[in-house]
């Protein structure tokens, strides 16, 4: 249960285990969370911490990269955009998935439009 009036929430894996509807339905509540309110959201799964202000990626207990999604993915030898794209190719047979586009849209696999658009 979720107390509104708090100004901190620290969710640690709250999508783990979860399947992708129910996975879309807890991170729009967590998005809600943010009006005026601090968020530490603790995950392994790099699809949910995209939209953060900033992301600490922790290595060995230590801070081995941090900063906005756009920027970590644009990091020469970025770690984190290393598990990033081995995340979103693991949504697909084809590893190299990700990185296509079809009909202008990024990370569609060709073949699997009808999949994508529901």
């Amino acid at each position: 249960m979720l107390r509104a009036d708090r100004d901190l929430f620290v969710l640690d894996e709250p999508t783990s285990g979860l399947d992708p509807d129910a996975q879309a339905e807890v991170s729009d509540v967590i998005r809600g969370l943010g009006q005026g309110r601090a968020r530490l959201l603790i995950s392994h799964r790099l699809s949910e911490v995209r939209t953060a202000d900033r992301i600490v990626l922790l290595d060995g207990g230590a801070v081995r990269e941090e900063g906005p999604h756009e920027e970590l993915m644009r990091l020469p030898s970025g770690r984190y955009a290393e598990l990033f794209r081995g995340q979103a190719a693991g949504f697909w047979e084809d590893s190299s998935g990700p990185e296509r586009e079809v009909a202008g849209v990024q990370g569609v696999e060709p073949g699997r439009e009808q999949e994508v658009a529901g």
